[in-house]
This record gives C-alpha cells, structure tokens and sequence, in this order.
C-alpha cells in the first residue's frame, strides 16, 4: 500500500482513501437530498436515521434498535423527536407489535402508505412489511371512524438460520 501513497505539499493520500472519502460526501449529499425534500432542517440525527432507514428497506426497527445502530451519541428525547418529525412527513410509518412495542419501518413507494401487512416472525424477532398485501378495510357501522389500522401476522421466516428449519414459501 505504500507505494500506492501519492505526497503534495503535506498531504498523503491513496485512491483507496480518496474513493472512500468520495463515497462518504456521495452519501451526505444523498441524505441531506432527502432531508431538504422532506423540508426538514439538516441535523446529524436526521441524516443518520434516514441513512438507516434508506439502507434497510422493508425491515423495521424499534427505538433501542435504532440507539444500538446509530454511529452517534443520543438521548430518547432526540431520537423520539426525530421519528415523531420522519413520522409527520410520511418518510416512516408506525407498526404496533406484540405487547405494544412500536417498530417504524420505510415508506418505500406509494403502497406502503395503503394498510398493508406486517410480519413478525417469533424466533428471530425480527419484522418486516409486506407491502404487496394490501388490506382492504371493512365498512363499520354508523357512528364508529377508525383512525389506525395495525396488521400483524406472526410466525416463523426463513431469514436467519434459527428459522432455517421451518421455511416457508412466501409465494403461496
């Protein structure tokens, strides 16, 4: 690797260096892009949650997920405040899981503003959204306006190799 490093004036640089360096601004620039779409002020949190979300589409995560994962400090305050915000301008959407423990996921595309189906599976714990499950919601009687809908299938995924050995085909 030494002689792949390149001297001017004081700085030492390589092209590995120099390319990772390129693909951090490329990824800024990308979250900021989405921040600035969602008219939101940029914030190192921001950035940080919509990178998250951005780069696990389909998973959902919890709040102590999220502290687990962020490569920043941060209190429940702030965090909970800038869920609330992504919450607010339809970038995540809010899924209800077992014993009440919310889990927020990407809105991906249009269908997943449309009540769709979650699954949890209940080795892992892990949940994901099925977005081509669209839900239909019945009428209800006079009088009666729901406000939310909360799908969630529970069972066992073949994604990790705890849940190998009960494998399901989701095609069916």
């Amino acid at each position: 690797m030494a002689e792949n490093l390149k001297t001017n004036g004081r700085y030492t640089w390589s092209p590995t260096i120099n390319t990772m360096a390129s693909e951090r601004l490329k990824k800024k620039h990308e979250e900021q892009t989405v921040v600035s779409r969602l008219d939101l002020r940029s914030t190192r949190m921001r950035e940080c949650v919509i990178t998250l979300f951005n780069e696990n589409p389909g998973k959902a995560f919890s709040e102590s997920d999220i502290r687990q994962v962020l490569p920043i400090m941060c209190d429940r305050v702030t965090l909970y405040r800038t869920i609330k915000t992504l919450l607010s301008k339809v970038f995540i959407h809010k899924i209800v899981c077992e014993n009440g423990v919310l889990k927020y996921a990407l809105n991906e595309s249009k269908t997943d503003l449309e009540p769709h189906v979650h699954f949890q599976c209940t080795h892992c714990n892990s949940v994901f959204c099925l977005s081509n499950y669209a839900i239909s919601i019945p009428p209800l009687p006079n009088g009666l306006r729901a406000n939310e809908y909360h799908f969630l299938i529970k069972g066992s995924c073949n994604q990790h190799d705890t849940c190998k050995s009960k494998k399901i085909d989701y095609a069916t």
